[in-house]
């Protein structure tokens, strides 16, 4: 941030708050499908709500003052934005690992998710 690029740390903010969405929808979109698990949201929803939530308001703090090398504050803002980025990237990877992870091992399922052996009424 101080070797003085800062036109391509606006737009690394920019792609920042693009993913942050990006995830903010996905954790929304995953928690209405059929084919979710609930163990993979217990363990990788709150950090991926609270990274994308903390990507969004950084970037956006941070894009809305003026970026100089010089300033702690913008250090602070883009080391923050940077924080939240990969909290969000990290948790997003592992809840799709463990989506996967356990919609492989569930066996056969009848399309929602829900398995052939048990009682369970599906949700759709």
């Amino acid at each position: 941030f101080f070797l003085g690029l800062l036109a391509s740390f606006q737009t690394a903010l920019f792609i920042i708050l693009a993913i942050a969405v990006i995830s903010l929808f996905l954790l929304i979109n995953c928690l209405n499908s059929c084919y979710t698990r609930q163990e993979c949201f217990e363990e990788y929803g709150i950090c991926i709500l609270t990274g994308a939530i903390g990507s969004i308001i950084s970037s956006v703090l941070a894009l809305s003052f003026t970026l100089t090398t010089g300033s702690i504050l913008s250090a602070i803002l883009v080391g923050l934005a940077a924080f939240f980025f990969i909290l969000t990237l990290v948790s997003t990877i592992g809840l799709i690992i463990c989506l996967l992870n356990v919609n492989s091992r569930s066996g056969e399922n009848n399309g929602c998710g829900c398995n052939n052996n048990n009682n369970s009424i599906c949700k759709f």
